[in-house]
């Protein structure tokens, strides 16, 4: 319950969020933009008027989105999304200081009620910097998370109710994939030196994370109560849609963080679902938007290590750590097509069961039916979506349990050099780099992957 004080508060930090701004002037990273974007932006963020600024604030968030999604995102260049972040900063500040302004004029000092639509279109901006432009320059992150706990504690926005927690019994594992070999389980966590030596193949570590804060009661990542108190109200998340990215009914969305719990079964929600297509949070730093979340888990020091050194296929993460975190939340039954990923991986099973199949990087090429692979014929490996490529992605279900009999390379290449787990809460498993690997999980399932 929050209290127009609180909301002023929430309105001053937007005050200095706007003049820290503005006082950076022309010495910012939007120059790269060009001298004119940059001169609007800091024309705009020093108007006066309420109204006037936000216009030249929402045209220059247009400009931004327009140019970062016109390339691949891997090539959008930094001062696109600097300026995006700095924009709907500014945008947003202004829309909360104004109606501040508007509820001290009226002398209102009973808790403050907003419509949905207000509240929520403002967190639901905020929350677009961290997912689309990653929220760059000094500071920005924080002002961000600041800005969103000012503004879901200023207004009366909690849960009109608590979660109905829903607890699913414990089933049978699924029969495993076709493979012909396990993979390593290791007694004890290994040295730096032995865990190199060991790199070259994958193993386990049974219980490794055990001990890990969102393996216990006050953290505890399977409490759909904990995982919506770390967000707050109003927040969203991107999404995936469909059982398999490699169908053309795929989509990506952005979904609201208490629908999105619902729809993977973990609680019972009061919004009416009428699509019933499977949605999986992959492949995404969640915990970069939820912070708190950073907190429950830690980093080996396997990261650090030079397992990539003198390795010609190997480039490290781009970033100043060479350190991607990437979270994995999906419901029971969801699968991860056999790919292959350009990093090291430390993947950790925290909440439910998975089931995980591998096989080497050193297969011959086109064993694993690889779309737009040369060696493959079109009609044998079939045509990729038209949203992307997939030359890392076998077009083969190797969880089905149809036969492969137009699958030759497979059957004779593949199959007797094949693994598979099954990972519980807690363990950890190491990947290399370039293994094929599929995933299935047989609960709903919670992960963390660590590419390095």
């Amino acid at each position: 319950m929050g209290n127009c004080l609180t909301l002023l508060r929430c309105a001053e930090k937007c005050l200095d969020t706007l003049a820290a701004l503005a006082d950076e002037g022309q010495k910012n990273d939007l120059t790269e933009c060009g001298d004119d974007v940059a001169a609007r932006f800091n024309a705009g963020v020093r108007d006066s008027n309420y109204q006037n600024r936000g216009r030249q604030m929402a045209k220059l968030v247009a400009l931004a989105y327009e140019r970062m999604t016109e390339v691949h995102h891997s090539q959008v260049r930094y001062c696109w999304r600097r300026l995006y972040t700095d924009a709907s900063l500014a945008l947003i500040c202004s829309a909360v200081y104004n109606t501040a302004l508007e509820r001290e004029a009226e002398g209102e000092e009973e808790p403050v009620s907003a419509p949905d639509t207000v509240w929520r279109n403002w967190v639901r901006g905020l929350d677009m910097i961290i997912i689309i432009a990653g929220a760059p320059g000094k500071g920005r992150l924080e002002m961000v998370h600041e800005l969103i706990y000012g503004i879901q504690s200023g207004y009366d926005v909690g849960l009109s109710a608590p979660p109905v927690a829903i607890n699913p019994v414990r089933g049978d594992i699924l029969p495993p994939p076709k493979h012909s070999l396990s993979v390593r389980r290791l007694s004890k966590a290994p040295t730096m030196a032995a865990f190199e030596r060991l790199s070259s193949e994958p193993f386990i570590l049974p219980g490794w994370a055990r001990d890990w804060p969102a393996m216990k009661e006050k953290h505890d990542w399977s409490s759909p109560s904990y995982l919506l108190s770390v967000a707050g109200p109003g927040r969203v998340v991107p999404v995936e849609v469909g059982s398999d990215y490699r169908r053309d009914d795929w989509s990506q969305e952005l979904m609201e963080w208490e629908e999105f719990l619902q729809r993977i079964g973990m609680i019972k929600g009061e919004k009416e679902v009428h699509d019933h297509r499977p949605v999986y949070l992959a492949q995404y730093n969640l915990f970069k938007q939820f912070h708190k979340l950073r907190n429950d888990f830690e980093v080996p020091d396997y990261v650090y290590s030079g397992v990539g050194e003198g390795n010609p296929d190997y480039i490290p993460p781009a970033n100043e750590e060479g350190l991607m975190l990437n979270a994995w939340l999906g419901p029971k039954g969801m699968v991860s097509p056999a790919h292959s990923d350009p990093y090291y991986n430390i993947y950790t099973q925290v909440v439910g069961r998975k089931t995980v199949w591998l096989a080497p990087s050193s297969l011959r090429r086109g064993a694993m039916y690889q779309y737009m692979c040369p060696l493959v014929p079109q009609t044998i490996a079939g045509k990729p979506p038209a949203s992307t490529t997939l030359e890392k992605t076998s077009s083969i279900d190797v969880f089905s349990s149809l036969p492969l009999v137009d699958k030759p390379w497979f059957i004779d290449e593949v199959l007797p050099r094949a693994m598979c787990c099954v990972l519980e809460p807690g363990d950890m498993l190491y990947i290399p780099i370039l293994w094929w690997h599929a995933m299935r999980s047989e609960d709903i399932s919670f992960s963390v992957s660590m590419w390095f």
